[in-house]
């Protein structure tokens, strides 16, 4: 028998890989030149949108890495469900209004090297940790928001934030290479 847990798991790892896809056919394609072009008013490049989400990811990892290590609640139910802040975090991310990103999160102006792969890394990464943390109850194993330490969430919370965040970001990248003509 199947838990909402299992089914939560389920979809994370698919919409992780349906991702991972999506972001390696908008920019493997593309010149380096066309990547490291910064839209008018300050915008970020493809580039410079993609080492957002390495830092992003990368934080939180950090974070869920240490709750399944030394946090973790062992499987009994697998009764997932959302604590408020995660389920606030997302709600906004999932919404069309620009945010500011915490200062930690902003890209400096010249990306990593292969910063495409190092992002579609962090989703594998994702993608084992979850794996790894499969006889865990998710929504018993707490951590708190890198960017707002105040904020409690749980493992579940993390890996959807991950996962939306970067879902809005390839939205973003998806917008900039039209408007690019690329």
């Amino acid at each position: 028998m199947t838990s909402p847990q299992d089914e939560f798991h389920r979809s994370l790892d698919a919409g992780a890989v349906a991702l991972e896809q999506r972001l390696r056919d908008l920019v493997s394609p593309l010149q380096v030149a066309v990547r490291a072009t910064r839209p008018p008013g300050g915008r970020w490049s493809l580039d410079m949108i993609l080492e957002h989400l390495c830092l992003a990811n990368g934080a939180y990892l950090a974070e869920m890495e240490g709750a399944v290590t030394t946090h973790g609640a062992p499987l009994r139910n697998g009764a997932w469900s959302p604590t408020l802040g995660g389920r606030l975090l997302v709600h906004f991310m999932r919404s069309e209004r620009r945010l500011p990103a915490p200062k930690s999160m902003v890209p400096g102006p010249v990306p990593r090297d292969q910063v495409l792969d190092a992002m579609l890394d962090s989703l594998a990464v994702l993608r084992a940790l979850l794996a790894r943390a499969d006889r865990l109850e998710w929504r018993k194993t707490r951590l708190v928001s890198p960017f707002a330490r105040w904020l409690p969430l749980n493992l579940g919370d993390a890996a959807l934030i991950i996962l939306t965040h970067s879902q809005r970001h390839a939205n973003q990248v998806a917008r900039l290479r039209e408007s690019l003509g690329a």
